[in-house]
């Protein structure tokens, strides 16, 4: 069903999840006032991604948890949060900043993803966080319904893929498309690198060359 709110929007080259951390630097006057808005009024914004001249229909919203900065030319720094998904529906040019009217979106059923299927997945992200080297800090012990989405957040996926992953109406569904995403990402990295020590080599193994 339709709200009748009209839900302020912020298109950005990324995708939030619901319960995702989310920093803003807003330095533009239009979402300066639409932040200042949402933070005066205690209201949601919608995320949503706006990648390659093309605005998803589908993204999340956020509230600002923190003013972490201000800046004597007005613009600020903001710690978010991601809270639930929605789909715009028609767009309103009112205001400066783009608003639309939205329905919000629930899963279809409320069941987690398998024990196995949960484990298997975080085996991937640790093998995945340990090849790349980075911080991925993710709080899987909040609502089992949306561990997929807690997994997946810190990650640097690709970003067509984290919208894919925001739009699946099942829990089951996303964890089993997250394993396959990892899977795949894992194995083009070890290609990657072993196509780096070949060029390396200049074609030839170490038996060659001696």
């Amino acid at each position: 069903m339709a709200s009748d709110m009209l839900l302020s929007l912020f298109p950005l080259q990324l995708v939030l999840f619901p319960g995702a951390g989310l920093p803003l630097h807003i330095f533009e006057p239009r979402y300066r006032e639409m932040v200042g808005e949402a933070i005066e009024r205690q209201s949601e914004f919608g995320v949503i991604l706006a990648e390659g001249g093309k605005v998803c229909s589908v993204g999340c919203t956020a509230v600002v948890e923190e003013v972490t900065e201000r800046f004597d030319d007005g613009r600020f720094n903001v710690a978010t949060r991601g809270q639930r998904r929605f789909r715009a529906l028609e767009l309103n040019r009112d205001k400066e900043y783009p608003r639309a009217g939205v329905e919000f979106i629930q899963d279809l059923d409320d069941e987690p993803a398998d024990e196995s299927l949960l484990m298997r997945a975080q085996e991937l992200v640790a093998e995945l966080v340990m090849e790349l080297d980075i911080e991925a800090f993710m709080d899987v012990a909040g609502d089992e319904r949306q561990a997929s989405f807690a997994m997946a957040a810190p990650l640097p996926l690709d970003a067509a893929f984290k919208q894919q992953l925001l739009e699946l109406r099942s829990e089951k569904e996303r964890m089993i498309a997250l394993t396959e995403h990892l899977r795949t990402v894992l194995r083009r990295n070890k290609m990657t690198e072993r196509m780096r020590k070949l060029a390396g080599t200049n074609g030839h193994t170490r038996r060659d060359v001696e």
